[in-house]
This record gives C-alpha cells, structure tokens and sequence, in this order.
C-alpha cells in the first residue's frame, strides 16, 4: 500500500499543487479509517505525511496535533523503536526547529540520533537526516562550529551512497548556509553553486531549491552583489509561493527582498515587500513572536526614511 501511496504523493508534489496534495492525503487518512486500519504502521506513515505537509504550510498548530498523535500511536502498537518510529521524531523535531524552540528540537533529534544507533542505522539516509537536521539548530542557535561538524557528517553518510543526488544538493546547501554564517565567504560559494547546479538540472525539479536560492542570495548580499542577491530572492519567493502560498518561509523572504530594495535605494518598493512580510508574519506567527516585532520595526524604520 505505501509503495503506491508515496508514489502517487511524489507525484502531486511535483505538480506543485498543494490543495491536491491535502485532499491527497486526507482522503487515504479516512480510506484507512473506513477499512479499520487506523492502528498500523501504515497509517502512522501517513499522518506523518500530512503533518509534515501542514508544517511545510506553516499551519504548525495542526502540524503538531497530527505529530503527536503520530507519536501516540506508534508507542500504542509497539512502533516507537522503529526505523518508522525514528521518522516520525526527526520530522516533530523539524516542526520544533522552525517554531524556534531550539532545546526541545535539539533533545527530540538526539532522541532519533541514539534510536538510530541502537537499529545500527548509522548507513540509512534517516540517520543522515538527523545529522542535518541538529547541523540546522544549532547554525540557529549560533553555534557554528558545531554545526558544520554535524554538517559534515552528514554529508559523509550521504556520499556513502544512502542518498540520491537531491540529497547531496540539500545538504550542500546546508554546508554552504553554515559556512556563510561562520564567515567563511569562499567555502560557502563553492557549496551553494554545487547544490544548484545539481537542483538545476534534476527533470522533476525540487521545492527545497528555494531554500538553495536564499543562501545564494544571502552570500550575494554580504559581498554587496545586490542585483544577484534581488534575482535569488526573487526566485526562491516564486517557487515557495508557488506550491506553499504565503507561509512563513515566503514572508521571510520578501522581508530580506525588502532589504536588497532598500540597498538598491527603491524605498517604495522596500516598504511593499515589508508590509507584506510583516501582514504574514503577524497572522502566522502572532503578535508575540521576535520575527514579527524585527519586521514591525524595519516597516517603521522604512516610513520614516521615506517621510524624511
């Protein structure tokens, strides 16, 4: 059953409809339920799925009801020392990361780490994907040597042939992103052009290039290529936007397009992109979260220079 369902899933992602993908997933969800199936690994399988398409939407309030239920029931039918119990934990910890709640990702991703390790599965790609992943958080959380030893590692696992190619490309981007932030310009060059040329030329395309296109873009506007760092943005806000609307990663980015604008000296069109960023922001994230308190600021900072 889920060779087909994660063949037919691919599927529609590649299309880049995400009403579809839901209605997708929503229907094998009650599908499982109507055949009395709801309590097998099976269908852990697929409410993971529909979590971590609700979190890549950045509706996380749902994401993390579906999560934990994954969770439940994988310790209800004696699944939760599973390679598919791993899964399910690594992919909570990826909701966790992106909620900025650091500590509780980092130990759910050691929880995953030490789980994988005991299944001596330090070969499989999961076991790559947590080293990725705790590469990410603690990149978050400043400490960048520690991330790009993880990075690394990872990278390590990959190339000894657990991935395939777009895997490669993702945690290159990943390396590069690191590298960047530890300001280590030319390392970091070389990391993100590999990961693009490699998203590039994949037929079927890949959503996690828009993330590749913001490290470029980042790298750009550090070394002041502003016009290069407008069309990475640009394209990375398009492919985001494309398949997940408006969510939090395409508010993110239209906020640093704003910026370059400002760099640029187009004002007018900086305070666009920052009003828009801010609206998003504040209706996904709510009033109390830093992310939208730093965009209220920039919006302010941008009506003044335009009134001065």
């Amino acid at each position: 059953m889920l060779d087909s369902f994660f063949k037919e899933l691919d599927k529609l992602y590649d299309e880049g409809n995400a009403a579809e993908v839901e209605a997708f997933l929503l229907k094998t969800v009650e599908n499982l339920r109507d055949a009395g199936g709801d309590r097998t690994t099976e269908f852990v399988a697929v409410i993971n799925e529909l979590a971590g398409f609700y979190r890549g939407m950045s509706r996380f309030e749902e994401s993390e009801r579906i999560f934990a239920a994954a969770i439940e029931l994988m310790d209800a039918i004696g699944g939760a020392g599973s390679l598919a119990g791993a899964t399910v934990i690594i992919n909570y910890a990826g909701l966790m990361r992106l909620q900025r709640k650091n500590d509780d990702a980092i130990a759910l991703f050691l929880k995953a780490k030490h789980l994988l390790e005991e299944l001596d599965a330090r070969e499989d790609y999961a076991y790559a994907s947590v080293l990725n992943n705790l590469a990410l958080v603690y990149q978050d959380k400043g400490d960048h040597g520690t991330a790009i030893e993880y990075c690394l590692a990872a990278m390590e696992v990959i190339r000894a042939g657990t991935g395939e190619e777009r895997d490669v490309a993702t945690a290159q981007n990943n390396l590069a992103a690191m590298y960047y932030r530890a300001g280590d310009y030319d390392n970091a060059s070389e990391a993100i052009e590999s990961a693009l040329e490699i998203y590039e030329r994949l037929d079927d395309g890949d959503l996690h290039i828009a993330a590749a296109y913001s490290t470029k873009a980042a790298l750009d506007f550090a070394k002041r290529d502003y016009a290069g760092a407008r069309e990475c943005y640009g394209k990375s806000a398009e492919v985001t936007r494309s398949f997940f609307g408006e969510n939090a990663d395409y508010a993110a980015t239209i906020r640093n397009l704003s910026m370059v604008e400002a760099q640029l000296g187009n004002l007018s069109a900086a305070l666009d992109f920052a009003r828009g960023a801010f609206s998003i922001m504040k209706r996904l994230l709510g009033g109390d979260d830093p992310r939208v308190a730093d965009c209220g600021a920039w919006v302010k900072a941008l009506e003044d220079r335009i009134k001065s």
